[in-house]
């Protein structure tokens, strides 16, 4: 057996009476007041400091990285750039000492 739903329309309306609270208009003409704003208001500000708090901790992590990266770099490329200089002058003092 399938039940049969019936829908009501609602309006959502801004009075000027009352700025922080909606009113909503059902089919009959029904006035339903929902003091939702302020709740939201504060699960905003909950999130907003929620987001803040993310944002500086990925900035940290960020900063973590890069200098993860600039001493991976010291350790790895700077020696690799000193090898170019320092084998050939020993493979000519090893030739030399062969002769």
């Amino acid at each position: 057996m399938k039940k049969k739903i019936k829908a009501t329309f609602v309006f959502l309306q801004y009075t000027t009476e009352m700025p922080k609270q909606k009113v909503l208009h059902a089919g009959r003409g029904e006035i339903i007041m929902i003091r939702m704003e302020q709740e939201l208001a504060v699960k905003i500000e909950a999130l907003e400091k929620k987001v803040d708090a993310v944002y500086a901790s990925s900035e940290k992590m960020r900063k973590y990285f890069l200098w993860t990266l600039v001493v991976t770099a010291a350790v790895v490329i700077l020696p690799l750039i000193g090898l170019i200089f320092v084998i050939p002058q020993f493979l000519s003092s090893y030739s030399g000492t062969l002769q």
